[in-house]
């Protein structure tokens, strides 16, 4: 057996070697990116208004409220309204029987005409009598028009009469939440008043403004890496649109990044930061995001390689030049492909630190030893 002795400057912040957890740096064809800053904007936005003037009658909503679409926002006062309606159905009714009325005269008048028509094909009516029972014939039918355009015109009246009370119920559009007010119970509301502002933020639109030197780089479906400091979280998304109108003081062009917002925790008006493309693709170093740390103006990696007295996690710092989802890519001396930077655990270290490399589940050592003090034993191998 084989006792290895790690020295005292090699001992973690706890009083022995720090568990952590490793992955390999990889060289991957990347875009170097920027960081930008930008603002959240909902993926909609709408003054909800009515389509007729009226009295608010109910009011079911409040602000920060979440509705879903077709959901009641206002109720404006009807009563006038459903009388109109009830007035113009009763009257539908009645050119309807009016109608029909005529029709059973029209059929009255055709039998009529035929009875005349074949009596006088025997000799045994006249000729005007055979004329006035084709022209009542005609009469008939011009009647039973005329009753049937009075019903269409009616139907018209009633479809624009049911609209207009429809109308008196103003719903949402859209799924979202009431971020406004307009007006309250008792008030009056003309044509096109707004009764509500309603955003969606089911998916959280970042607009960030671009410098006309990268916005080249930049095309609908790159990746982007936003981080919105409010939360302390990083997004994966994807750039949805870049316009073609820019700011011609500025020299700048804006994109829209979609982040997928359930829960609606991303609210409108955040602070974000968006790393995007600004260059041309070449082979870099890349490392998980959680292997870079920050001591003070300094970012670092810790990276692991075995030595005399087991392995050891030693830092080198770090350029960032392009975030890729959950990895980076890094400039640092003396990294080299497949070497082994900690993912975890690195949280505590500032120098070279002996480590116990645990497996990613974190249950048992991959490689190393106990825990001690000062000086800690390890077990590393074992002779014959």
């Amino acid at each position: 057996m084989i006792v290895v002795v790690f020295p005292a400057q090699h001992v973690s912040a706890q009083g022995g070697p720090a568990k952590v957890v490793v992955s390999p740096a990889a060289v991957m064809a990347v875009e170097p990116t920027m960081r930008l800053t930008g603002t959240v904007r909902p993926r909609l936005r709408s003054l909800v208004a009515t389509e007729v003037a009226g009295l608010v009658e109910e009011l079911p909503v409040d602000v920060g409220d979440p509705v879903r679409k077709g959901d009641l926002l206002c109720k404006l006062r009807d009563v006038v309204r459903v009388a109109a309606h009830e007035e113009a159905v009763a009257r539908r009714e009645e050119l309807a029987e009016i109608c029909e009325e005529r029709r059973a005269l029209l059929s009255k008048a055709e039998f009529e005409r035929k009875r005349i028509a074949g009596l006088f094909e025997g000799d045994r009516s006249t000729e005007k009598e055979m004329n006035d029972a084709a022209a009542d014939c005609r009469a008939a039918e011009r009647r039973v028009k005329q009753a049937e355009r009075a019903l269409m015109a009616q139907d018209a009246v009633i479809k624009v009469l049911e609209d207009n009370l429809r109308r008196t119920e103003i719903r949402a559009p859209f799924d979202g939440c009431i971020v406004s007010k307009q007006t309250e119970i008792g008030s009056w509301v003309d044509v096109g008043g707004t009764i509500v502002e309603l955003v969606d933020l089911s998916v959280a639109r970042a607009r960030i403004n671009v410098p006309e030197s990268i916005v080249d780089h930049c095309t609908v479906g790159d990746p982007a890496l936003v981080t919105v400091d409010a939360l302390g979280e990083d997004f994966s998304a994807r750039i949805t649109r870049v316009s073609p109108d820019g700011d011609e003081r500025a020299r700048t062009f804006p994109i829209e990044i979609d982040i997928e917002n359930p829960g609606g925790r991303i609210r409108a008006g955040m602070f974000v930061k968006a790393a995007v493309p600004a260059g041309k693709r070449q082979e870099r170093l890349v490392v998980p995001k959680d292997a870079v740390v920050e001591r003070g103006p300094v970012r670092m990696i810790f990276v692991v390689r075995d030595g005399d007295s087991g392995p050891a996690a030693s830092p080198i710092p770090v350029t960032v030049v392009s975030e890729i989802e959950d990895k980076v890519a890094v400039e640092a001396p003396g990294l080299k492909d497949k070497d082994r930077v900690v993912v975890r655990g690195n949280e505590y270290m500032f120098g070279p630190s002996a480590v116990i490399i645990m497996p990613e589940e974190g249950a048992e050592p991959a490689k190393g030893g106990k825990e001690g003090g000062p000086e800690t034993t390890a077990q590393v191998g074992a002779t014959p």
